[in-house]
């Protein structure tokens, strides 16, 4: 619970979030504060269509601080579930580190795609997948990977890492995110 004002939160049976007094537990409607959420271009389908956003909140696609009462329709009230016939961006595990890089590399890994699709080669260094109790990635394989040598060879010139899933489709993660690799020299 978050206190402040004399106010709590508490969570309707429709998915809303809102603030309401500590004393009596009524919905608050004080014109003391508002309250903004920040909401990125991408997980605004998530709340509603696009459509929804443009035409009944007149909200433009690249405003991402809203006002919760023009989401909920509640004075200080804030939705938690998505609309019902959206979905958010989801990742389908397990995930791949792979590389690309500007060296002739021999392909470490075979992709399965799917029974009427061929398999395809890839250049992974590890296969992840996410705890989410931990909230973060284990790598659960991690095949050879042989870079060749070269006298003036730079690897920020040489290799660019990405995370996908096995749809293939690029892991966006949070600003200041870190991933440590380690290479070893041979």
């Amino acid at each position: 619970m978050v206190k402040y004002f004399s106010l709590d939160t508490t969570i309707s049976e429709q998915g809303i979030v809102s603030l309401v007094k500590s004393n009596t537990l009524d919905s608050t409607d004080s014109d003391r504060f508002s309250i903004f959420i920040n909401i990125p271009p991408k997980s605004k389908p998530f709340f509603f269509p696009n459509e929804y956003w443009q035409n009944v909140l007149h909200i433009s696609p690249s405003q991402t601080n809203i006002r919760v009462d023009d989401l909920s329709g509640k004075k200080h009230g804030c939705l938690s579930n998505g609309f019902h016939y959206t979905e958010p961006v989801t990742y389908k595990p397990p995930f791949f580190i792979i590389f690309k890089s500007n060296q002739a590399l021999t392909n470490n890994f075979l992709k399965f795609n799917n029974f009427f699709n061929s398999p395809s080669n890839k250049n992974i260094l590890s296969m992840l997948v996410y705890e989410e109790e931990d909230k973060k990635f284990t790598s659960t394989y991690s095949p050879l990977c042989i870079i060749p040598f070269s006298n003036a060879m730079s690897l920020a010139s040489v290799l660019e890492f990405y995370i996908l899933d096995s749809n293939g489709l690029v892991l966006e993660v949070a600003d200041f995110s870190q991933l440590f690799i380690s290479l070893k020299t041979l």
